[in-house]
């Protein structure tokens, strides 16, 4: 081979390449879909045929992102979706997205106003179903923000999720997914800069398949999903994140026993939710997880459950016709504030195991009418069963201390009451220097009460009472000043043991009775019979 010949071949050869390489750095048709070619990873990204309108006009109704496409014999595995690649695809109606694909869209972040025309899926109004098919690797989601700080009041007007613009009916969810996130503004402290989520607000969307590939999900993924009442999750998901499902209407909810955590409000305000099958791992149900299930009256609590968040069940099933009665697990050792507050509850059994309860945890349960307590509980929080006017039947376990404030209170069903002797006190001492009215009583406006036993113990009984201390108007100190069952018309009481008096360190019981409403059972007109205890010194 000569040197002229040998030199053309070369220069050929060089030639090719470089128009190879043109050609490349251009957008490539491979069945249908445009992509931008990576030689050297080998790897191809899904781009858009025409920036702006028109965009995949001739587009197939049902779109598949394949795992691989071949250009030239070369195989290139495809791991992206870019910005604006189906922008104004208006006759797309479903896509699947292979699990080779790890990144959907770039993280937009601007300083000021704009649209959302940089979304990978903008305005593609036709797209109803969506597949992230099952994958090894999480899934990475863009987002489009503004990020400045102002106006940050205009965040829901300018931030928006990937599919802000589409009318979605149905997602599959085949692995774990994440967000692109701004290193000022993380997607855990911030979600309203990301739009809270891929899915959220979807007035559409009816149906969440999430595949036994997926172990965690985002929080706010499903939030405001009005639609939404199918929900299946399979197998391995450990956490239902904050607001996953806030704003939805679920109506059936079955947990996979993997999960352990229902995190705050996961589940609130599903009107139309009716059952909820827990699951036997969960451990704990934060704050509000399911508060405003109005009619759910059908919950089954699992064997491992140790701790209910506070409000997390607040007015569940008030409004439903009918009521479950509701098992609280033997595993159970927390009840937070208001964790019931106004729900459906009929009857209540709480677990030797339940040391912690919380304020108003039970109360205004108007269709409450027997309670049990453990042996667990020490003390009877302030409100826990105020309001519940159906309640007749109360059982207290030995190892209960101290009964607070208005624990009672406007118990107007509630007849008798047997108070065990490890009770140390009732009530507290409501020293104020103003007129009030009394009904921080433990037993205030029990309306019915007739029967008290302080059963027999060796330690007194302290008595909180209710008082104004003030010396003027001393006057009205019978008007202000209360027993503690001053609004009870008692016609029976056993006294097991020896009772004294909380007692405020200016006005003493002995010199001041008059403060005091003179004692428990002062001016009871209805009160015929009265028993004391040998134990009573």
């Amino acid at each position: 081979m000569n040197k002229s010949k040998c030199l053309f071949m070369r220069l050929a050869l060089i030639i090719g390449l470089i128009v190879q390489s043109a050609l490349l750095q251009a957008s490539t048709l491979i069945d249908g879909l445009y992509y931008d070619l990576d030689t050297s990873n080998r790897t191809a990204t899904v781009t858009y045929e025409v920036d702006g309108a028109g965009n995949y006009a001739s587009l197939s109704a049902n779109v598949k992102i394949p795992e691989n496409v071949v250009y030239n014999g070369v195989t290139f595995t495809v791991t992206k979706i870019a910005d604006k690649a189906f922008a104004n695809c208006t006759v797309m109606e479903s896509i699947s997205i292979s699990g080779s694909v790890a990144q959907v869209g770039n993280l937009q972040w601007w300083k000021y106003k704009m649209d959302s025309s940089e979304l990978p899926f903008y305005n593609c109004t036709s797209l109803k179903r969506v597949r992230f098919e099952d994958g090894v690797q999480p899934i990475v989601l863009g987002s489009h923000n503004y990020g400045g700080t102002s106006p940050s009041q205009d965040y829901l007007a300018y931030n928006k999720g990937l599919f802000s613009s589409c009318p979605l009916e149905e997602v599959y969810v085949g692995r774990n997914i994440t967000y692109l996130e701004n290193v000022d503004y993380s997607f855990e402290a911030n979600p309203q800069y990301y739009g809270y989520s891929a899915f959220y607000n979807q007035p559409k969307l009816a149906k969440i398949t999430i595949s036994p590939s997926v172990t965690d999900i985002p929080s706010y993924l499903f939030k405001d999903c009005k639609n939404l009442v199918n929900l299946k999750i399979s197998g391995s998901l450990v956490k239902i994140p904050e607001h996953a499902f806030d704003g939805c209407n679920i109506s059936s909810l079955i947990l996979p026993n993997s999960v352990e955590t229902i995190s705050d409000y996961a589940f609130t305000n599903n009107v139309g939710m009716k059952s909820a099958n827990i699951g036997t791992a969960v451990k704990i149900i934060g704050n509000n997880a399911f508060s405003g299930c109005t009619v759910l009256a059908d919950i089954t609590l699992g064997t491992s459950l140790q701790s209910i968040g506070n409000e997390a069940f607040m007015s569940v099933g008030s409004l439903a016709t009918s009521w479950k009665s509701l098992i609280f697990p033997e595993s159970l050792t927390s009840i937070g504030n208001k964790a019931f507050y106004g729900s459906g509850l009929t009857d209540i059994t709480i677990p030797n195991k339940v040391s912690s309860l919380g304020e108003s945890c039970f109360a205004e349960n108007k269709n409450l009418q027997t309670v049990f307590v453990g042996r667990g509980c020490q003390i009877l929080p302030k409100n826990i069963f105020s309001g519940c006017s159906s309640l007749k039947q109360v059982q207290l376990s030995a190892g209960l201390l101290t009964i607070d404030d208005a624990v009672f209170a406007n118990c107007t069903a509630i007849e008798s009451i047997s108070i065990p002797g490890t009770v140390a006190q009732v009530g507290n001492l409501q020293w104020w220097k103003y007129k009030m009215d009394s009904s921080e009583l433990p037993f205030y406006n029990c309306t019915s009460l007739k029967r008290v036993r302080f059963e027999d113990g060796v330690q007194p009984i302290v008595l909180g009472s209710h008082n104004y201390g003030g010396t003027s108007p001393s006057q009205d100190y019978l008007a202000y000043n209360k027993g503690l069952f001053s609004s009870c018309p008692l016609e029976e009481v056993y006294v097991g043991r020896n009772i004294t008096y909380l007692e405020n360190v200016d006005y003493s019981f002995e010199a001041n009775p008059q403060y005091y409403g003179y004692s428990a059972f002062y001016n009871q007109p209805k009160l015929a019979k009265i028993t004391i205890s040998p134990s009573v010194t």
